[in-house]
């Protein structure tokens, strides 16, 4: 689905969602979801793959202003492209 070999792995808990998760969409899993983090700042995930062999969940959890999750919720800009390019829509 997404080739994540060219993005930088860091880690921290900056994007990750403390408070406010909502479920945008759902399939046996959260598909796409949002929140904040711990510093009050927007976060919207979606699931990515699973790795049986692990086992492992995936998933991209990327900072978002609330303009850009609005535009995202009333389908001014495709998610997929946002998950790709995110910094296109800074």
């Amino acid at each position: 689905m997404f080739d994540i070999s060219h993005f930088e792995k860091i880690k921290t808990s900056l994007p990750l969602i403390t408070y406010g998760f909502d479920i945008l969409m759902y399939d046996d899993e959260p598909i796409l979801f949002h929140g904040l983090n711990k510093y009050g700042d927007r976060v919207i995930g979606s699931y990515v793959d699973v790795d049986e062999s692990i086992p492992c969940k995936w998933f991209f959890h990327v900072l978002v202003t609330p303009g850009t999750l609005g535009n995202l919720i009333e389908g001014k800009h495709h998610i997929d492209k946002f998950l790709k390019h995110p910094t296109q829509f800074i």
